[in-house]
């Protein structure tokens, strides 16, 4: 539990109704180098919206509280370890997971273990957001180990690139990306309660994208029949293994072309196609448009 007194030696960072943010600087840290987004035009404010984003250094000694949360903010952990307090419920925090600022919450949050540690981090707002937590399972959650944290990583930075460039229609591919991020994470947290066995097939369908997988392969490696892994997949994923590899490759492919110069045939190789038509013809049936256009898009988009 972190020391109380703490609260006594703060100062008063923000004030706003009846929420609060206080907290104990050590020189310059904790050190923000987040990118804000203040507020869209209101007869086109979208249902969710990136309200800042970036990344946070602290030192050993820094320490912030918050009180009726007006702020639902993500916290992904990077280097070091954070100590979290929410509505009295401790939790420490290390490269990989995430904790999920909750609004109209208490929280606490300090650098005691270490000399200095980092998160990224991304808060969101907007009419919408109260009704995805809900519908998602994400209300009430306070820390998520994360599985894949470099999916995330990504993520972040894609939103504080947005909030750094304000390219044509980000305020819409904000709130696309906001929504992104909620869902992949309910899914990251729902996984959670995976039977160990799923877990084991999911990790090594992620670490091995780039290999030509077939059922049959995954059922000799573990020991299932054809059947149990099609029950195992439809029971808690809700789709069969082959339709989970294949979205998965695209969202990789996707993220490839978005932040890479690789040759389409690249990236069709690493994630899992020899032939380059195929993947191409496979991309078209997910994204609607090819990869080149795809790609083509996203620059316009930035450049524009």
């Amino acid at each position: 539990m972190l020391d109380s007194n703490r609260r006594r030696q703060s100062r008063l960072i923000t004030l706003n109704g009846s929420s609060l943010c206080g907290g104990i600087d050590v020189g310059r840290y904790p050190l923000h180098e987040f990118h804000h987004f203040f507020g869209a035009d209101p007869s086109c404010d979208p249902p969710l919206q990136l309200r800042f984003a970036g990344t946070d250094n602290w030192v050993k000694g820094c320490y912030r509280y918050r009180e009726n949360s007006d702020t639902f903010a993500l916290e992904l952990v990077t280097d070091g370890v954070f100590d979290f307090i929410q509505n009295g419920v401790s939790f420490q925090a290390r490269p990989g997971d995430l904790f999920i600022v909750q609004l109209g919450t208490s929280t606490e949050m300090s650098c005691d273990s270490v000399d200095y540690a980092r998160k990224v981090t991304v808060s969101i707002s907007g009419p919408l957001l109260p009704s995805v937590l809900n519908a998602t399972g994400l209300v009430g959650v306070s820390l998520i180990p994360l599985r894949n944290p470099k999916t995330f990583i990504d993520y972040f930075e894609h939103a504080a690139r947005l909030l750094r460039e304000r390219p044509p229609e980000f305020v819409r591919g904000g709130s696309v990306l906001a929504y992104q991020i909620l869902i992949e994470l309910a899914f990251e947290y729902k996984r959670t309660d995976f039977p160990e066995q799923l877990d084991r097939i999911v990790d090594y369908l992620y670490r091995n994208l780039q290999e030509p997988i077939t059922v049959g392969d995954l059922c000799r490696r573990f020991n299932l029949s054809s059947t149990g892994m099609f029950r195992l997949f439809q029971k808690h994923l809700g789709t069969s293994v082959i339709d989970f590899l294949i979205r998965r490759r695209m969202e990789v492919a996707a993220e490839l072309l978005e932040v890479t110069e690789l040759p389409v045939k690249e990236i069709a190789f690493r994630v899992g196609y020899r032939n380059a038509l195929y993947f191409s013809g496979e991309f078209r049936r997910h994204y609607n448009c090819s990869p080149r256009d795809f790609r083509r898009g996203k620059r316009n988009a930035v450049s524009g």
